[in-house]
């Protein structure tokens, strides 16, 4: 009994080794619609970062922690409408300091339109700024100039990983339509004049951020969550940017820093919604007051973003972290 057991074992296994190979070869082949419109079911996502900054020797200055919960209503391009979406639940730990949550952003909710670079007030993607303007924790104390900018980039990042690498340029520019085979790589049009990072009060006109040459390259294929996805290798080339910051009354504290960001998306193959990113993000800067050198650093941000498919921590209601 034992060895015609075995037997069928062993003509199982020959018999998907063989189909193995025929479908490797075919899929490894095969064109890719990866620019098609994206699935219309509401979207669920959960984004962890981690920022390390490094002091000049090496060690580790401080580390901030930023987490979020969003959910995207897709709304069709074919009739211009933009996309909604809500925020859940915000929190934050920096440095030795306890973890809060952000109660103004639980709840808030915001169109985005794909097509949008910078609109007309000068914010980039169309995030408003307005928003992050006066942030009370939920200690209830106000969010310093620099750490209320972070919880707005975390919108800006988020969305530029979703909605530019991971889906088709509505505008027809360059972009994930245009990787139709694995080994495939495009090169992105790029902001010649830069984007701003002016945001509120206090982060002041000439603060801009350069990009490098930003790539996409069509890796190979994955499972997440027993989902086919497209494998894509993300690189930022090498930016650059500049951000003044009044923290007085005609006191400036001008940093400037070289960046580059690199990692990998997954794509699903189905609803062409990203699944999952692991990104890094390098930042090496000087910073200097009345053009006096007071700190060299360097920064380390890890970005994770994970889509579920269920709606756990979504918009509705979620207050916790799980």
């Amino acid at each position: 009994m034992k060895s015609a057991i075995n037997v069928v074992l062993v003509a199982v296994t020959l018999v998907v080794i063989g189909f193995r190979a025929e479908a490797e070869e075919s899929i490894l082949t095969q064109k890719y619609d990866l620019g098609r419109e994206r699935s219309s079911e509401p979207q669920y996502y959960h984004m962890d970062v981690e920022i390390i900054t490094r002091a000049s020797d090496g060690s580790k200055a401080k580390i901030e922690t930023y987490s979020m919960r969003l959910m995207g209503k897709p709304a069709s391009l074919s009739v211009g409408k933009a996309d909604t979406w809500t925020c859940g639940w915000f929190a934050l730990k920096i440095g030795e300091g306890p973890e809060v949550t952000i109660p103004a952003m639980v709840g808030w909710s915001y169109d985005f339109n794909r097509s949008v670079g910078i609109d007309e007030h000068g914010q980039v993607l169309g995030i408003p700024h307005a928003k992050f303007e006066g942030l009370i924790d939920s200690q209830g104390k106000k969010l310093d100039a620099l750490v209320a900018y972070q919880v707005y980039n975390q919108f800006v990042q988020f969305h530029a990983f979703v909605d530019k690498f991971a889906a088709a340029d509505p505008e027809g520019g360059t972009g994930i339509q245009d990787l139709k085979s694995i080994g495939e790589r495009i090169v992105f049009d790029e902001f010649s004049d830069g984007l701003p990072l002016t945001v509120g009060s206090t982060i002041k006109e000439g603060s801009v951020y350069r990009p490098g040459v930003e790539t996409l390259e069509f890796k190979g294929l994955s499972l997440v969550a027993g989902k086919p996805c497209a494998l894509l290798g993300v690189d930022g080339g090498e930016g650059s940017y500049t951000m003044i910051i009044e923290v007085a009354p005609a006191v400036n504290v001008e940093t400037v820093g070289g960046t580059r960001y690199f990692g990998d998306i997954c794509v699903d193959l189905a609803s062409n919604w990203l699944k999952k990113a692991d990104i890094t993000v390098v930042d090496v800067t000087e910073t200097s007051i009345g053009g006096k050198v007071v700190a060299n650093t360097t920064l380390e941000s890890q970005y994770r973003i994970r889509a579920n498919d269920r709606g756990r921590g979504s918009a509705h209601g979620a207050t916790e972290k799980e």
